[in-house]
């Protein structure tokens, strides 16, 4: 072999060495420009959600090469504390900047709206204030009259029952009724006479006992009660104790809501055998969208009142204390969560 072909050889080898070590250079130069992009771009994301008060994906690594969220592109926020002021956004194309839902302006002193039995809170306004729970103590004295005192018993209607303030339902004593119609009387359309009439029954003392041993079972620490119709300012609950007494009554006397969710109901004395129609305080009733919940009034409480809906094949609790316009605050809450959780 000449000189010549060694020499042409030697190049050919040097010229392939330098072309596979150059494409080589240029992978791992571009893979690092590609990984130094992602996480100039998560940083810019970070700062973007500080500045708007956004709160990220929890398990998402940022700095991962292989997912990263444009700026623009945001997620709805649950857990919505108003004292935390949060930004509610909804999804959007990277083109278009995030559109946000205004909070709902209402009356109410304290309020939630939450999905139901979830940890999913859509607003909350002083959920630890310990408020007067007026009428919506009838759901505690429901509680226990289910818990003991069976359906079929039958219930006179004392003086003592008649005297009280604020009657409703038209009872007259001595009356007899069900323990059955004498709940679906103090729940429907929030009768005092009826609510006095079981704790007397019971013994009213013991019965207003077993309510406060109740809330103490159910978790609620921060609930007192002082009788059984919510006359007492006493009478005092928090949003997160309601919602404990709301979760309780779901998950074992479910009856309880779906009589509040009536229009209204018969009900039959068994001293005259006659009956009586007893209508709905409670304008939501008969609403196919509405599954129950209890009013409460009392000049100290003001306006009161607790609520269950369903939307999109979930549940919704919209609690109100101390409102000015407790149905008009209510259904403002519950339009919201139904524009948001589309």
């Amino acid at each position: 072999m000449t000189r010549f072909n060694y020499q042409s050889i030697f190049y050919a080898l040097l010229i392939l060495i330098f072309a596979v070590f150059h494409n080589y250079n240029n992978e791992d130069k571009q893979e690092n420009t590609e990984i130094i992009q992602k996480e100039e771009r998560a940083e810019k994301i970070s700062e973007v959600a500080f500045a708007q008060n956004i709160i990220l994906p929890e398990n998402e690594n940022l700095n991962k090469t292989d997912t990263v969220f444009e700026p623009e592109e945001f997620m709805i926020i649950r857990n919505v504390d108003i004292e935390q002021k949060p930004r509610i956004l909804s999804q959007v194309h990277p083109e278009t900047p995030p559109t946000l839902v205004d909070l709902p302006v209402i009356t109410a002193t304290a309020a939630l709206a939450k999905e139901a039995e979830s940890p999913y809170t859509f607003f909350v306004k002083e959920r630890k204030l310990r408020w007067p729970l007026a009428s919506i103590t009838k759901l505690m004295t429901a509680i226990v009259a289910t818990e003991h005192i069976p359906p079929e018993t039958q219930i006179p209607i004392t003086e003592h029952a008649v005297f009280t303030e604020g009657s409703a339902g038209n009872f007259i004593a001595g009356e007899i009724f069900s323990a059955r119609d004498i709940i679906h009387a103090m729940l429907i359309i929030s009768s005092n006479d009826a609510a006095v009439a079981i704790a007397d029954f019971y013994g009213y003392d013991r019965f207003v006992q077993e309510m406060q041993s109740t809330a103490l079972r159910i978790g609620m620490h921060e609930t007192s009660f002082f009788d059984p119709v919510g006359f007492s300012e006493l009478n005092k609950t928090t949003i997160d104790d309601l919602e404990l007494l709301v979760n309780y009554i779901g998950r074992n006397h479910k009856s309880i809501f779906e009589i509040t969710a009536l229009p209204g109901i018969e009900i039959f004395d068994h001293v005259s055998e006659t009956t009586r129609n007893i209508p709905s305080n409670n304008i939501f009733s008969g609403r196919s969208d509405f599954l129950g919940g209890k009013t409460g009034y009392t000049d100290e409480a003001q306006g009161n009142l607790v609520s269950l809906f369903t939307h999109n094949n979930k549940e919704y609790l919209v609690i109100v204390f101390g409102s000015k316009e407790r149905f008009i605050d209510t259904e403002k809450l519950f339009t919201w969560i139904s524009q948001i959780d589309n």
